[in-house]
Order: C-alpha cells, then structure tokens, then sequence
C-alpha cells in the first residue's frame, strides 16, 4: 500500500509518500504564506523522482488538526479532491498525534504543543512505552491556558517530552512543574511531519477505517477570528 500524507497546519508542512516498507519520499515546506503554489509541484516532484504516478497511490492521510484556519482548509481541499479523482480512500489524522509520533517507541509521555497565541496552546499527550507505536492518550486534545496546563503537567505520567512549534516559546516554562522528568525537544525535531501523518492514516485505512469524502471537515478546536468578530459584533 501506498499512502500520500499531506500537512498543512502550519507554515512548515509538506508531502509524504510511504508504503509498509518505510518511507518512500518526503518533502518539507517552510511555508509563510500559502500552500497553494507548491504542495501540488512538491508532489510533482516526489512521484517523478519515485518513479511513480499518481494511479499508483492507494490512499491518502491528511492532517485534520488543530492548526492554522487556512493551511488545513487547503491541506484537507487537496486531500479530498485527490480522492474523489483517484477513487481512493481518504483518512485524517490529529495534528497533534502526528506531531507525537517524534518519540514514538521511546518510553515517554509526548506532550505536543501548538501555539494558539494569548497564552494558549493547542495540547494533548500520549504516552509511549518501550517500542509502542501507537501510544496511549493521557490526555485528551484541548485549547487550553498555558497556566492550567502548567498546573496539570504535575499529573502527567512517566518523563515527558514537550514537543511541537508551541514547546518552542512554551516548552521551557511548562517543564518547570517538573524539571526532574521533563525535557523540551529541539524545533528541528518537533515538526509535524507528513511521513508521520501517512503513517498514522496508513494504520488506519490497513485496518478498515476512512472517513467520508463529502463530511470529513478540519478540526478547529475554536472559532475563526472573523467569527469571534461576527459574535462580538452581533452582541451573540
């Protein structure tokens, strides 16, 4: 099986071309604009330097979020319509579990961080024993305060990681609740990788699983900016 991963939740993203034999081709994206000029010749690229066409992919794997508003919409619009024209199946990924598979198998509680700005961050954790690939969630995908998560990294189990664009400006102040079992990964470490979003939705379209072309949306976690303006402004 060969499986396209596609992040587009932040400005670094890419595509990703994996099968069960490991990774075939991956291209990362410092993006600080937009995804629409490159993710389709990113993939140009890969297909022709892996000697293979689009027919010859089996399934795609997009990352659902959270994330940026208009990086997932565009990530998920190409998804989709590259399914709809392949006849193939489509399945989303958190963003945040993506973004956890960094320390897969290494026996530590990942605490991936997305920086949602006014001392918030998008957050989750899971923890991995020795080897495991999938993990088990400890606790569940949030907008949370930086200062309540602080307050609940305590609870956490085993060492944890701080991982993710958000442990870059946040990493270091939640590792203080525990400094004796906690470490912050380095930011070239803590990208939400497309291979590992293929993974992920590898496992899940291997065991049956997809999701619905004409329902599957982003997962936001919050509102727009421009509807928290529309509210605020309808007095709602």
């Amino acid at each position: 099986m060969v499986v396209l991963g596609i992040d587009t939740s932040g400005p670094t993203g890419g595509v990703a071309l994996v099968s069960e034999s490991g990774v075939i081709a991956e291209c990362i994206l410092d993006v600080r604009r937009t995804y629409s000029e490159h993710l389709m010749t990113a993939l140009d690229f890969m297909l022709r330097e892996a000697s293979l066409r689009l027919d010859d992919i089996d399934g795609i794997s997009v990352s659902r979020g959270p994330g940026s508003y208009t990086g997932l919409r565009m990530g998920v619009t190409v998804g989709k319509t590259l399914c709809y024209c392949l006849g193939i199946p489509l399945a989303g990924v958190s963003t945040l579990r993506a973004i956890a598979q960094e320390v897969a198998g290494l026996g530590v509680t990942a605490v991936p961080l997305i920086d949602a700005r006014r001392g918030r961050v998008y957050a989750s954790a899971i923890a991995f024993g020795h080897g495991e690939a999938s993990g088990t969630e400890a606790m569940s995908e949030a907008l949370i305060e930086v200062s309540e998560l602080k307050r609940l990294v305590a609870s956490l189990p085993g060492r944890l990681c701080f991982l993710g664009p958000g442990a870059t400006r946040h990493g270091e102040e939640l590792k203080s609740s525990a400094p004796e079992r906690s470490f912050v990964l380095p930011a070239d470490q803590s990208l939400c990788r497309p291979s590992h979003v293929a993974r992920l939705g590898t496992l899940r379209l291997a065991s049956g699983e997809s999701d619905d072309l004409f329902e599957f949306e982003p997962v936001y976690l919050r509102a727009s900016e421009a509807e928290v303006k529309w509210s605020e402004s309808h007095g709602s």
